[in-house]
């Protein structure tokens, strides 16, 4: 039973309910002795495919049968109406003719008239598909205006313009909409690049054509898709089942399919021509999974596993501005399409774009263009050029990149003249225009830069908005690309600690290093021994963790597995151990709480004098005095163990190889070794190393004494001779294992932690107070086979440094001599310097970009650019704030990927 509740106050509510009681009960008198109709798509004027089978849908009366006769070949099909008052049946087509009609009747006659047989193709996308043959306000489509004065309703081409509209559930019933003959007045109201699609089609191939127009402006590719796919992107949310009538919009995933597509079930095509992708240009690397997915599922609705389907390389426009990138991440990533997903085509346009209008007003070209793809590769008519030069291979010779083109063998142009719109970049990161000639008529482009000798990278027309000149003898432009010569490698961090629970189980690990893999990363290294001294294998020498903060450890070998799957995806895996650190402060837990508490660092502080590093709780890791002779025997030991227990493993990633800080170590055992070091005694220590002074904020500083530079000078010669020694012992034990490290890369403070991490080649006394002539003689760098550094800032650029000026704080602990080293750009030149010839892995803490995640992508592309290669910490911070299409995105954009 239905009960209204009416209001005993408002006499027009009254009214209306009476009403609308009233048509309910009429509704039911219809549905009782309904006469036979059918859903909207079907009409006079229309076009079927050629040799298909067309299953047609309707209503009518319960229990009679409908029946169908075709003019083609007057056999009657027949079907009995369901309970609900529902019914299907299916006709064959003939080959292309007509005009035919086809009579439906359950005692009364319905009759489709003047109906052509042909090509059927649906049309759909956004606003440029949408833009009409005269086109819109203020934005007209060049040359339409011949097109539409010489339109003739009797030409076989018809058009079908579906209306806009929306739902949360798929549609069956219809859309609102109506076949048109091709009249001067339709033509103009129809989609430009449809029309000059059918229009060139209907010409070349002389049959009926029919154009089903389906697009919304500003639509992203998910409304185009349905729930069943998008439930294999997590990282989209599907709308709720019940409707409202606010809040949705184009970009709404599943609405426009279910309203505009869905209703076309039964209703065959030959294929679809698609121009979209503006409302998705913010996220590339999602249209990139998206759009196979969408084209998978629309051949399936059609019933067509190899329907064509060809589309519009977005054309250049200015965006946010002429010289930015985004939307030219976006055509790469269609032009990438094309080799991913089997029997598609794209459109160039690189002739056709316009600065100010995002509607390109050269639709000619771009119908017309469609029409050559399908022509050549649906009808396959031979003798047609259907595709503009699209990059195929290249090869570098010395400073010059040769790149290999498809679709020039005809020629490319323009010959003998230097071609615009190329770039090149070498190892410093900087893109620089290049010059580049057509070798000999042939479909080969030589490119270089006479000032880049090992070119990394090339690009063509790689700009939001610059039109390119690049074409083949057809006058099709070239497709806009990017090639990345050579690689970097691109490290992940798995620390052990944070992720401890969630990589004790294989899937975990199976899935999150496939995920690195499909991102660009080429190494993940993996943490095997955190800052308590335990480490995560069985080991001869040090305490396993099977526990940490009441999760247990997998019952499996946690370093072979990652070691076996990393390999299996063509990853390296490089071991991380912590090395001088025994000990958790924050929990009292490790080697120096369980039997070592000698080995702990005795740190030199301003209000407490000189005690071990485990009273200083803010200090959460408890860390060893480098010399203590115990503690070197044992980390050696552990250091071979990895190397011989995991012959398979790829390198070693040495962490907090360095004192805690200024304050250490102030042990005894220091002061002996120093003494003996300069010669003689220091009589007053630790005074004669510094004093702390209260500066004029009332914050403790350091004073130099008259042994400070030595001292600093001494510890670094501790640290590099570990390193040695170190390097020695492992390469003895696993010769091909690679021996690296990380430091931070705050390279004007990192004296206060004892390590020289330049080359030998680099004077640091030119340019630091602190540093002695003989301090250069203590430079690791030549020993490092992979090094990664932290370029822990969140200024990217110089420019945004100078800025902001920021104060130089770090986990040194006194303030460092400010510069433009203290942001990533600025960092990589700096760490270029002092390294000269040595390789180094920008590195990136990626809590630091939480609240900004635009500025992960930056930085992650800032250090892929100036550095030799980039190190991400920690993935747990990736997967905490889901910040993978960030990756995603600087990896791509930093040549990674």
């Amino acid at each position: 039973m239905c009960i209204l509740k009416l209001s005993k106050t408002n006499k027009n509510h009254m009214l209306k309910a009476k009403y609308f009681i009233l048509l309910i009960c009429f509704s039911f008198l219809l549905k009782t002795e309904a006469k036979v109709t059918l859903t909207s798509i079907w009409g006079d004027n229309m076009v079927l495919q050629q040799q298909s089978e067309v299953t047609f849908s309707g209503t009518a009366t319960s229990g009679k049968r409908v029946q169908a006769t075709a003019s083609w070949n007057n056999k009657k099909i027949q079907t009995n109406v369901d309970a609900k008052g529902e019914w299907k049946l299916s006709l064959q087509t003939p080959v292309a003719g007509g005009p035919y009609s086809i009579t439906f009747s359950d005692g009364e006659d319905l009759t489709l008239q003047n109906i052509l047989i042909g090509e059927v193709w649906f049309c759909s996308g956004q606003s440029n598909m949408e833009m009409p043959v005269k086109g819109f306000r203020g934005q007209p489509v060049f040359g339409s205006q011949p097109y539409i004065v010489s339109a003739n309703p009797k030409r076989p081409l018809r058009l079908y313009t579906v209306k806009n509209a929306w739902s949360t559930i798929p549609q069956e019933a219809g859309v609102d909409g109506e076949w048109k003959e091709a009249s001067p007045e339709d033509v103009a109201d129809f989609s430009a690049t449809a029309y000059f699609f059918g229009n060139q089609l209907q010409q070349s191939l002389d049959v009926p054509v029919g154009l089903i127009h389906c697009s919304w402006s500003m639509s992203k590719i998910e409304a185009w898709m349905n729930k069943e796919t998008l439930s294999g992107f997590p990282e989209i949310a599907l709308p709720d089942v019940i409707q409202r009538e606010f809040g949705w919009t184009a970009g709404t995933p599943t609405l426009l399919w279910n309203a505009m597509v869905n209703p076309w079930k039964g209703f065959p095509v030959k294929g679809v021509i698609w121009y979209q992708g503006e409302a998705n240009t913010p996220d590339p690397g999602l249209y990139k999974r998206l759009f196979p997915a969408m084209v998978s599922q629309w051949r399936t609705f059609f019933n067509n596993p190899q329907m064509p389907f060809y589309y519009v390389q977005i054309a250049p426009w200015k965006s946010e501005g002429n010289d930015k990138l985004d939307w030219a991440w976006f055509r790469q990533c269609q032009l990438e399409l094309m080799s991913a997903v089997p029997n598609v085509g794209m459109v160039t346009t690189g002739d056709a774009g316009s600065e100010n209008f995002i509607h390109s007003p050269y639709k000619i070209k771009v119908g017309e263009r469609l029409a050559y793809w399908a022509l050549a590769k649906t009808y396959h008519r031979k003798g047609i050029q259907y595709s503009g030069p699209i990059y195929k291979s290249h090869r570098v010779k010395g400073n010059v990149v040769e790149i290999d083109f498809e679709h020039g063998e005809e020629g490319l142009i323009p010959e003998n003249q230097n071609v615009k719109g190329f770039e090149i970049v070498g190892t410093d990161g900087i893109f620089r225009p290049a010059k580049a000639e057509i070798i000999n008529g042939s479909s080969t482009v030589e490119v270089w830069n006479d000032s880049i000798n090992a070119p990394i990278e090339v690009r063509y027309c790689f700009r939001n908005y610059m039109l390119g000149e690049l074409c083949n003898n057809a006058a099709i432009p070239a497709s806009p690309f990017r090639i990345v010569i050579k690689k970097k490698p691109a490290l992940m961090w798995f620390d052990a600690e944070a992720n401890f629970e969630r990589f004790s189980h294989k899937d975990s690990i199976d899935y999150y290093l496939e995920k690195i893999k499909s991102v660009g990363f080429t190494h993940a290294i993996v943490d095997i021994r955190p800052i308590t001294g335990e480490v995560l294998y069985q080991s001869q020498f040090a305490p396993q963790m099977k526990e940490w903060k009441g999760a247990k450890a997998g019952n499996f070998d946690y370093l072979q597995y990652f070691i076996k799957k990393g390999h299996e995806l063509g990853l390296e895996i490089h071991a991380s151990l912590n090395v001088f650190c025994a000990g958790h402060n924050y929990f009292d837990r490790g080697m120096v709480y369980s039997g070592h508490p000698d080995w702990a660092s005795m740190v030199y502080t301003p209000d407490k004098g000189i005690i071990p590093i485990t009273e200083e709780k803010q200090k959460y890791g408890a860390m060893i005095n480098p010399l203590n002779e115990e503690y070197r025997a044992h980390i050696l030991n552990v250091l071979k163990e990895v190397v011989t227990k995991y012959p398979d493993l790829d390198g070693l990633m040495l962490d907090r190889v360095r004192y805690d800080g200024i304050t250490a170590d102030f042990s005894p055992l220091s002061r002996e070794k120093f003494e003996a070091y300069i010669g003689k005694k220091v009589a007053k220590f630790p005074e004669d190393i510094f004093v702390w002074k209260k500066n004029t904020d009332g914050k403790f500083i350091t004073q130099p004494g008259k042994y400070f530079q030595k001292w600093m000078e001494w510890r670094t010669k501790n640290i590099t001779d570990f390193m040695a020694l170190a390097r020695k012992e492992v390469k003895a034990a696993n010769p091909k294992v690679s021996f690296g490290t990380y430091t931070g890369a705050w390279y004007p403070s990192y004296y206060e932690v004892g390590v020289n991490f330049a080359s030998k080649k680099y004077d640091p006394a030119k340019d630091f107070s602190w540093a002695t002539p003989e301090y250069k003689n203590y430079g690791y760098a030549e020993l490092i086979d992979l090094y990664a550094t932290g370029n822990y800032y969140t200024d990217i650029t110089i420019e945004e440094y100078k800025k902001t000026n920021r104060n130089i704080w770090n986990e040194t602990d006194s303030q460092a001599q400010a510069g433009t080293w203290y942001c990533v750009e600025g960092s990589c030149q700096h760490l270029r310097q002092i390294l000269k010839d040595n390789k180094f892995m920008g590195g990136i803490l990626v809590d630091q970009f939480y609240d900004n995640p635009g500025k992960l992508s930056e930085t992650i592309e800032m250090n892929l650019r100036r550095s030799d290669g980039l190190m991400v910490f920690d993935i747990v911070h990736i997967i905490q704030k889901n910040l993978w299409k960030e990756v995603e995105k600087g990896m791509r954009e930093g040549g990674a990927l």
